[in-house]
């Protein structure tokens, strides 16, 4: 026996002559020829057991595999909410902020209704990019008379889920505590504790989650805890049992595999099954002498069925396709290590240092002395620029590991220097993972051969890129997600790397992530220090270049495409308009008519011009407007060479050949001797 939808049940027989004789005296019941089974009403399944145990009065004793009582019991009591949705939906916009609600798109807002009919204990499951987050914390603000909250999430999402916490519920950053180490003591004071699920599986920090008692607890990939003997599974399991609402985000449930989800479905459904229990009716359980395998799969309708009734929420991209924005931006905030924070203490100081100097050449009125300070600083941001990638580096790969573990999706990796390139690649080769990289040592000729392995072998998943080799003229839309492991000077170069997936012939959106680190400033971190400045969290928001890069992405898109066709999910619109305007009159201030710092930032604005002009004339091709931009003639000297110089562009000496390069390469052209080649590769910025 198994259930085929809420009101049938199938039943799958041998052959005896009196089975077929029951069967047809069952009212509506129907033989299903093609799946060679009996359908019957589902209010009939006691009537139905009844009769067939009763053919032992004629000789005949059947074994009946009846089904489990969990099913059982959910068939004659359905799981129903005590209120109607409208009246939910009112509660919905009374109790959610408007900053949350708002920005809910329809399907996300029916997520939500959901959840809270469920009464807050629910399974997640929608695809990546479909917005989990957001519509958990928009479930987390509808029960906020039950706060604290507790979330717990790779180690690698702690800050994303911090300046998301922040920026959708207007909370001040103070009422959110973030674990970072075993020894942190947890507040009872906050409204949101963030923490790893290798830190709340440690027995200190464990005994503290317990003793708070959270009635909401947020498990983000809770793929994590697929494992019944896992450490982390067995000590965090019970906290989520034990809260009374107990929200599990995963975009890869395993329902081909569904041993994976037992761990999941015990500590959302009370009373479950026994892991025995559930093995055999849905993995195929087969016993050996080495004990139970089950690995397999069987009675999965039933189970998506009985998942579907009672925990879970799944929606596929192809399902809300009409409501998805053709892009999805967000920040994935990670954290630097303790000795590379220290590296940029100093960094600061020798900013500071320099600053000064040049106030001094200013006041002096000395032209000439101005102008070598202010090469100087720029040679200096260049090398914070470079800091700052090595610095994300170990987040960077753990990030991309999560990724590549946990989901079975096409990705492009976009870099700038060539550490970080080699860093990631290093780690993909760790994985075992096919991929194809892309720099200014790739031979021309090679490059569409890459591409194209890209595009058709489902074993090359990733896609390993140089920002400004690989960021135009390639067609990569069988990429789903593009992650920015840096970010670059020019806002139009990032544009482009975005388009390599967001390409025509692609139907589905495309999920954009950009890694910032907070704690390295970024490499305009002097921005803030020249003119005093902090954000109101007093937190220096990390790559601080990117609310302005943001804005100027917004920009050239819509300069090109005359409306704005992305969502950008780390904060609310109010939120972001209003700290660019904190912002703006300090970049105005920094980026002055009369420092030459100002035409490589703005640079971005004249190519948006020339991409829209090309765009009224016909669409040029954006690589032919890219080569008729803005761009400045070669000099000699080149500070720290980069991975989008490739081999016929270069002389022995280390000169670049071509005619025009672009703002960045201008930028880095005016500080030391030529950086040395090996085998095609710099020593330096890729």
């Amino acid at each position: 026996m198994t259930v085929r939808d809420v009101s049938h049940i199938c039943a799958k027989t041998s052959f005896h002559e009196a089975i077929p004789k029951i069967f047809q005296a069952v009212k509506d019941a129907e033989w299903d020829s093609d799946a060679k089974v009996w359908i019957f009403d589902a209010a009939r399944y006691d009537e139905v057991i009844k009769k067939l145990e009763d053919l032992k009065n004629v000789g005949f004793l059947p074994r009946i595999n009846e089904l489990p009582t969990f099913v059982h019991k959910l068939l004659k009591t359905p799981q129903k909410s005590t209120e109607t949705d409208s009246n939910i939906l009112q509660s919905m916009q009374t109790k959610i902020p408007p900053s949350v609600y708002e920005r809910l798109m329809e399907f996300q807002k029916v997520g939500v209704l959901e959840a809270i009919k469920k009464q807050g204990k629910v399974l997640l499951g929608d695809e990546m990019g479909l917005g989990k987050t957001i519509q958990a914390i928009a479930i987390c603000a509808f029960y906020r008379n039950e706060w604290p909250v507790m979330v717990i999430c790779p180690s690698s999402l702690r800050l994303t889920w911090q300046a998301e916490i922040c920026k959708w519920l207007d909370l001040p950053e103070e009422t959110i505590q973030v674990i970072f180490a075993s020894k942190d003591r947890v507040s009872s004071e906050r409204h949101f504790v963030i923490t790893s699920y290798d830190l709340a599986s440690r027995e200190d920090i464990k005994k503290q989650l317990e003793k708070a008692k959270y009635q909401i607890v947020v498990a983000d990939e809770s793929h994590f805890l697929k494992s019944r003997e896992a450490k982390r599974t067995k000590k965090i399991v019970p906290l989520l049992k034990r809260a009374k609402r107990a929200l599990l985000l995963s975009g890869t449930p395993a329902l081909s595999r569904p041993i994976e989800l037992f761990t999941q479905i015990s500590a959302l459904v009370p009373s479950f099954t026994t892991a025995v229990q559930f093995g055999i009716r849905y993995c195929d359980g087969k016993q050996n002498r080495y004990g139970w395998d089950f690995t397999g799969n069987s009675n999965i309708g039933e189970l998506h069925w009985f998942l579907e009734q009672t925990v879970l929420i799944r929606r596929l991209k192809k399902d809300v396709l009409k409501e998805l924005p053709s892009k999805t931006r967000q920040c994935v905030y990670v954290d630097i290590a303790a000795q590379s924070k220290q590296t940029f203490a100093v960094l600061m100081a020798q900013n500071e240092e320099i600053n000064e100097r040049l106030e001094d050449a200013k006041r002096a009125s000395n032209t000439k002395h101005r102008q070598e300070v202010t090469l100087e600083k720029r040679s200096f941001l260049i090398q914070m620029y470079r800091q700052t990638g090595i610095a994300k580096l170990p987040a960077v790969q753990e990030y991309l590991r999560e990724l590549h573990d946990h989901t079975s999706k096409k990705f492009i990796v976009f870099a700038h220097h060539t550490h970080v390139l080699d860093s990631v690649s290093e780690q993909l080769n760790q994985l075992k993972a096919r991929y194809i990289r892309i720099d200014g040592s790739t031979a021309s000729q090679l490059r569409q051969d890459l591409c194209e392995e890209f595009q058709n072998d489902s074993e090359t998943r990733v896609a390993v890129l140089s920002i400004t080799a690989a960021g135009v003229g390639l067609t990569l839309h069988a990429a789903d997600l593009v992650v920015f492991a840096e970010l670059f000077w020019n806002p139009a170069q990032l544009l482009q790397g975005e388009d390599r997936a967001h390409r025509i012939g692609r139907e589905e959106n495309v999920d954009i992530k950009y890694i910032l680190a907070r704690g390295t400033l970024g490499m305009l971190v002097c921005l803030l220090k020249v003119c005093d400045y902090t954000l109101a969290d007093g937190t220096a928001e990390d790559d601080i270049q990117w609310p302005l890069i943001r804005r100027k992405l917004d920009v050239v898109g819509q300069s090109i495409d005359g409306h704005s066709a992305t969502m950008d999910t780390i904060e609310s619109t109010s939120a972001r308009d209003e700290k660019e305007k904190r912002l703006q009159p300090t970049i105005d201030e920094f980026f002055g008519s009369d420092d030459p710092l100002a035409e490589l930032v703005d640079g971005s604005m004249e190519l948006a011009e020339q991409e829209k002009e090309a765009h009224d004339k016909g669409r040029q091709s954006l690589e032919a407007v890219i080569e008729a931009g803005p761009g400045f003639t070669a000099v000699d000297k080149l500070s720290d060479c980069d991975a989008s110089q490739s081999d016929d562009e270069r002389n022995p000496s280390g000169k670049i050949k071509r005619k025009h390069i672009d703002q960045q390469d201008a930028y880095e052209e005016i500080q030391q001797k030529p950086k040395r080649f090996h085998g095609g590769k710099v020593d330096g910025i890729s």
